[in-house]
This record gives structure tokens, C-alpha cells and sequence, in this order.
């Protein structure tokens, strides 16, 4: 939250708090594409919430299913590239599911960018 007013600043924090309640942050996911790491909205979220963006649903469940089995995962790493590569696996995914880029083309491509980030933030 941004320093601002008493007032705005419970509002800021009442509306993130909505947000992140489970049932609201299932149906942000599904309505928006986005996916939401509480783990309590997974076995909230049906095919049938994914109305705009259906092909992404199986994804979603097993994103949910590897978070639920006890599988480590990690998020946003604390280097300075993670930006940019997170930036270029959206593009990657964009090339595969929009553009008609292969799969190994787009990883290969993806690698490279990756590489050239880390390098260039050291």
C-alpha cells in the first residue's frame, strides 16, 4: 500500500483482504486467467467459473494438484533478472498458444533471453 490517507489506506486494505478471500480469489482466477496460490481455492474452482478462458482450466487443476502433493515449489526468486524472465516465459507461452512457434523453438528461445537476463544483472 501507498502512504496516503487514514481513510484510503483501510480501504486499500479492506479491498486486498476481500481479494484474497478464497472464494473471491477462485473467482478472480477463473474469470481473469491469472493464477492465484491459495491453496484453499483449488478444489473451489470448477471448470465451469473458467467461462472466458476454458482451455487454461487443466492447467489450473494441475497447478492445484502439485501444490497440494507435497512438492516444494518456489516463487519469485530474489535475483534482478526475474523480471525480465518472467516478462520473456510470457512471451514464450504467447508464441506457442498464439504465434505457432514450437515448443523447443520457444524454450530455446526462452533459454537464450533468460541467459541474457541473468547476464546482463550482474
Amino acid at each position: 500500500m501507498f502512504q496516503s490517507t487514514p481513510e484510503e489506506q483501510l480501504a486499500s486494505w479492506l479491498f486486498l483482504k476481500y481479494l484474497i478471500s478464497p472464494e473471491v480469489a477462485a473467482m478472480w482466477s477463473a474469470g481473469s486467467g491469472y493464477f492465484n496460490p491459495i491453496p484453499s481455492t483449488s478444489e473451489m474452482m470448477t471448470e465451469d467459473m473458467f467461462t472466458a478462458y476454458s482451455s487454461i482450466y487443466p492447467y489450473f487443476t494441475a497447478a492445484n494438484e502439485l501444490l497440494g502433493s507435497g512438492v516444494t515449489l518456489y516463487s519469485s526468486p530474489s535475483i534482478s533478472a526475474y523480471g525480465t524472465v518472467r516478462g520473456a516465459i510470457s512471451e514464450a507461452i504467447a508464441n506457442v498458444t498464439t504465434n505457432g512457434m514450437s515448443v523447443e523453438d520457444a524454450v530455446a528461445t526462452l533459454q537464450a533471453a533468460a541467459d541474457q537476463a541473468v547476464a546482463d544483472s550482474q
